[in-house]
C-alpha cells in the first residue's frame, strides 16, 4: 500500500542524535531517510553496495576515499561499492540514502 511522506516533516531532527527511517525496501533497493543534528557523524566505513546520497536539507561534509566534499541542499553524489567514506553534519542535515543491492546492468 502506498504512503505519502514529507521529507521535511515526517522525520524531525532530534537534539544530539541521528534519526533514520527506512521508507522503501525490497530485494534490490533500500531507501532510508536520515536526519542529523549539527555535528553528528557517521564514522569512516565501507559499504558493499552502490549508494546514492540525495541532500534534502542543510549542509554536511563527506570524506570519500580521502577527498572532501561539502554537500548542500539539492546536491547528490554516487558512492561505488567498497569506497571508504565518512559523513559529518555541519548544520542540521537531512538526506535520502538509496542503497542499490543488485547490479542493474546484469538484470
Amino acid at each position: 500500500m502506498s504512503e505519502k511522506l514529507n521529507f521535511f516533516h515526517d522525520l524531525p531532527f532530534n537534539a544530539g542524535s541521528i534519526v533514520s527511517k527506512i521508507i522503501f525496501e525490497n530485494e534490490r533497493f533500500t531507501a532510508t531517510l536520515f536526519a542529523f543534528d549539527r555535528q553528528q557523524n557517521i564514522s569512516e566505513h565501507r559499504a558493499p553496495f552502490k549508494a546514492i546520497i540525495f541532500v534534502l536539507q542543510g549542509e554536511a561534509e563527506l570524506i570519500l576515499e580521502e577527498q572532501k566534499f561539502i554537500l548542500n541542499s539539492g546536491d547528490f553524489i554516487v558512492l561505488e561499492p567498497d569506497q571508504k567514506h565518512a559523513l559529518r553534519a555541519l548544520q542540521p542535515f537531512k538526506m535520502l540514502l538509496l542503497m542499490i543491492r543488485e547490479d542493474l546492468e546484469k538484470s
